[in-house]
């Protein structure tokens, strides 16, 4: 699909590194793929009616960490020092895989129906809560200057 084009009046604030999602100071659209085989979803800031993040981990990782510990423990009173201190290692690293595993997703929703779903790998907490700001700042921003309109 061709590049976000520019209304009269629009200025882009940010845009994704992968050049999907676009937010300007009049609406956000997010775009994957070709004409042919992909989608496009754009919302005007001021039919924005929510946003949220949900933050995930894959909990299978911490309840395998917290059996291979328990059955280290259990092992070590058996006196099988050395099957307990393997099961114990194994037990650290899905620990380590579960707190590793955190991910975040963000939506968008419209109060016509649209959503636009957001995939946030590898970013850090701070750049989302920016990006979040950002998206709610352009929204406060058109508010005021379509309020500033109404009262002339």
């Amino acid at each position: 699909m061709k590049e976000t084009e520019l209304l009269d009046s629009e200025k882009v604030i940010t845009t994704s590194s992968d050049k999907q999602i676009t937010l300007t100071n009049h609406r956000l659209r997010k775009v994957v793929g070709s004409s042919g085989n992909g989608t496009f979803t754009s919302i005007l800031l001021r039919n924005v009616s929510s946003i949220y993040m949900v933050s995930t981990r894959k909990n299978i990782y911490f309840i395998l960490g917290i059996l291979a510990l328990g059955g280290a423990s259990l092992l070590a009173f058996q006196n099988e020092e050395e099957i307990a201190i393997g099961s114990g290692i194994l037990g650290v690293l899905f620990i380590i895989f579960f707190i590793l595993s955190k991910s975040h997703s963000i939506s968008v929703a419209s109060s016509g129906g649209a959503r636009i779903n957001l995939t946030t790998k590898g970013m850090k907490d701070s750049s989302i809560l920016d990006f979040i700001n950002k998206i709610e700042a352009a929204i406060i921003q058109e508010e005021l200057l379509n309020w500033g309109n109404h009262e002339q």
